[in-house]
């Protein structure tokens, strides 16, 4: 099954604009490298990145895992670190809201982002 995957990244310091700007053109060229049919959607004043990729897999959690796993070796190999990214055995369940929107869950029995998947 295809997947749509969307991480929700915070920019944990604060270069100049521009340098943010650059690095995310560059993690954008890394996710097209990959054949993720990326797309980005950033609020660079609040800090926040959603990178949204492609995935496939046979349930939620396994697409996400995929997904995720794309979106971080893009990071990396655009010079960013990931020191707080979630591990696949952090994932414990999903299910699918009323807009048909997939959460996920985290071992610490937070969310940590809604809008995680879409099928």
């Amino acid at each position: 099954m295809n997947w749509s995957v969307t991480a929700t990244c915070i920019i944990s310091h604060e270069p100049p604009m521009e340098e943010i700007e650059n690095h995310l053109d560059l993690v954008m060229d890394e996710l097209g490298k990959l054949g993720a049919d990326p797309d980005m959607v950033a609020t660079l004043a609040e800090g926040r990145v959603e990178i949204e990729v492609a995935a496939v897999g046979d349930d939620a959690l396994e697409a996400m895992a995929q997904g995720l796993a794309t979106i971080r070796t893009a990071l990396h190999a655009a010079g960013a670190g990931t020191p707080n990214w979630p591990r696949e055995a952090d994932f414990v369940g999903a299910e699918q809201n009323e807009d048909g929107h997939w959460i996920v869950r985290f071992v610490e029995g937070g969310i940590r982002n809604p809008d995680l998947l879409t099928a």
